[in-house]
């Protein structure tokens, strides 16, 4: 089982025994969202240990396709020194760009 699913699997558990044992720490919040949060909290203390490229591997080994992820194409670029990518599907319009700085 890949990493990533294996830490999920087991916060999800922890917080579904947790509901159980004490109820929800946020009544609007559904499991899934508990965990990815919590997923997410306590992975960013630790994330810069990991070569973004293990991290993207990762997250996207998660993820099943959908007609939007395989109907785009990633294409590596570079602006200036700096390494990025253009996410975009073959009938986009050229006109206009989403800028995303992470």
């Amino acid at each position: 089982m890949n990493p990533m699913r294996a830490a999920l699997v087991g916060i999800y558990r922890g917080i579904v025994l947790k509901r159980k044992l004490r109820g929800p720490a946020f009544p609007s919040w559904s499991p899934e969202f508990e965990t990815l949060a919590t997923l997410m909290h306590n992975y960013s203390k630790v994330s810069t240990l990991l070569p973004l490229a293990v991290q993207r591997q990762a997250a996207t080994s998660l993820l099943r396709p959908t007609k939007a992820t395989s109907a785009t194409q990633y294409e590596p670029e570079r602006v200036g020194s700096i390494r990025c990518e253009w996410f975009r599907k073959a009938t986009s319009s050229r006109d206009r760009v989403f800028l995303y700085l992470h």
